[in-house]
């Protein structure tokens, strides 16, 4: 006789978070008997349709998490598939372990990423920045996203990983997530980083990636041009919201600082350099890399007209820095009042900063990557890849050595 199973979502709404959301379980039944789950799932009651068992209305909110519903109940229909079709019986039990797998003598592929993300986040600002713990998170919940869309398991054994698993999940970020290539490579190297974790240990006898081949392609970054640059600091602007803004985004440009960096920034981080000027010294939040950067005339002009700011001396702030979401919609007005074309945002400022302003006025790639804080110059060097006026401009100066007339004459190339 073939098993009666049901599959239902319902609010439980004796419990709400902070936000006054309640949590949205599972409740599978098998011949009578039934089980129930946390989704992890929190929705706004008011929106909540029990007949539906899905939030109501088509916003983007409400196609998230009925999307995530309808990828939940998809797992759980092919776990219980592939227990038929391996002629294992389908019971309560069995939904049991899958919502909450048993703890086993063999190491799991989450376990192990758990392990060593605590790791990690024990070593916060010693041996790691926040950055790189975020990252690796991120990295072991988007594998337990495919485990359970691949697999329809909680977690998956080490002993079980082979090269499949490592394809088909490169094929998931790329076409479920539509991730880009190089942040799906990048993800890919986080997740080997766990698996050498694993043989080191010898918790896995073999690699899975072996004979799996990614590569990062190359990418350019949009910047301001000189031209562009000089009509965003020249255009009269009445607004003082978008002054305000146009101010800030014009110090990113000028000091390589990315929107987080300006934004923690008070007026104990000015200092005076080992040449006697005014520089800032800080540390990139992304990376916890040290940036040392002497401040240009227009960084310190900026800073002069906002140092008798009450708010911000009230706030210890060095910038009227306000939400990277607003600012980056008040750019988009800023562009269209300077007659600038390009999809303004405020990390563009740092793009601008490291060709328009220093790389192509000469400052050797070296120092560039120091004042940005990179941790590679590898990094820096795709900056260096896309400043066509340098070139322009060296080789001007070249056709100027070799032109005919210096036929006959030694040509100095040191001068």
């Amino acid at each position: 006789m073939k098993d009666s199973v049901s599959i239902a979502f319902f609010l439980r709404g004796t419990r709400q978070n902070v936000k006054g959301e309640s949590p949205v379980y599972v409740r599978v039944s098998v011949n009578g008997q039934r089980v129930n789950s946390s989704t992890g799932i929190f929705v706004d009651p008011t929106k909540w349709v029990p007949g539906r068992a899905a939030v109501k209305g088509n916003s983007e909110y409400a196609r998230t998490i009925n999307t995530s519903l309808d990828n939940m109940r998809t797992a759980i229909l092919k776990f219980i598939n592939n227990l038929e079709a391996n002629g294992s019986p389908v019971t309560i039990s069995a939904i049991s372990e899958y919502f909450n797998p048993k703890i086993s003598n063999h190491r799991t592929l989450l376990e192990t990423f758990d392990y060593h993300n605590n790791k990690i986040k024990g070593l916060i600002g010693k041996e790691y920045s926040k950055a790189t713990y975020n990252k690796f998170v991120y990295c072991r919940n988007k594998t337990a996203e495919f485990i359970q869309h691949e697999y329809g398991k909680k977690d998956m054994a080490l002993a079980d990983l082979n090269h499949a698993f490592v394809t088909n999940l490169d094929y998931f970020l790329r076409t479920v997530h539509n991730i880009g290539n190089n942040t799906t490579v990048k993800y890919m190297q986080s997740l080997h980083k766990i698996i050498r974790l694993a043989i080191q240990n010898e918790w896995l006898q073999r690699d899975p990636f072996v004979n799996f081949k990614v590569s990062l392609k190359e990418t350019s970054r949009t910047y301001l041009t000189e031209t562009e640059l000089s009509l965003l600091q020249n255009k009269i602007i009445d607004i003082p919201r978008l002054a305000q803004i146009r101010d800030v985004f014009l110090f990113s440009c000028y000091t390589g600082l990315a929107y987080i960096d300006i934004y923690k920034l008070t007026p104990s981080d000015i200092t005076i350099g080992i040449d006697g000027e005014k520089w800032i010294i800080t540390h990139r939040t992304k990376t916890e890399t040290r940036s040392p950067i002497p401040l240009l005339p227009q960084a310190l002009e900026i800073i002069e007209r906002y140092k008798t700011d009450l708010t911000l001396i009230a706030r210890n702030k060095l910038l009227p820095v306000i939400t990277n979401q607003k600012t980056n919609a008040f750019l988009k007005e800023i562009a269209i009042i300077c007659g600038i074309a390009k999809n303004l945002t405020f990390h563009m400022a740092r793009h601008t900063f490291a060709t328009t302003v220093t790389l192509t006025n000469g400052v050797p790639i070296e120092t560039v990557s120091k004042m940005l804080g990179h941790t590679s110059i590898r990094t820096t060097q795709i900056y260096g890849k896309v400043v066509d006026t340098k070139i322009s401009h060296d080789m001007k100066q070249l056709r100027e050595k070799l032109n005919p007339t210096t036929q006959g004459r030694v040509v100095n190339f040191d001068a």
